[in-house]
């Protein structure tokens, strides 16, 4: 359906169907831009997933079960969570490159986990992670 490289931008799309999920999931080598999103389904999450470099900064907030579909993009964008859960820092801890920059506060185990990656972050809870790496 897509081709293996270039970008797809969606960002006035603000919901997302089962089906549109599972079309949108083959855009393998695309980069997928869904800035409008604003809620995700964890089956949702999932067959974006496929998609290896994945923009949703307007999600607010994701499910453990959501990061770990996630953690498989190797670039992920995340600019619109404001907290991150133990478990989901851990997950998101597999992304080659990741931006959460509407994070400030990050425990030392979130930033253990996240020190994995190359990390976009408000400089507040930058400084937690640069301890560990």
């Amino acid at each position: 359906m897509f081709g293996k490289t270039g970008s797809l931008m969606l960002n006035g799309l603000t919901k997302l169907t089962d089906a549109q999920a599972v079309s949108l999931g083959k855009c393998k080598g695309t980069q997928l831009i869904l800035h409008g999103l604003q809620q995700l389904t964890d089956f949702q999450a999932e067959q974006l997933s496929n998609c290896r470099n994945l923009h949703l900064d307007g999600l607010e907030r994701i499910t453990d079960r959501q990061a770990e579909s996630l953690g498989r993009c190797t670039f992920l964008e995340l600019g619109g969570l404001m907290e991150l859960s133990k478990p989901a820092a851990a997950h998101l801890g597999n992304v080659s490159v990741l931006r959460l920059e509407g994070i400030n506060r990050l425990s030392d185990s979130q930033a253990k986990h996240l020190s994995r990656c190359m990390l976009y972050i408000r400089s507040e809870a930058k400084k937690r992670v640069e301890k560990y790496r």
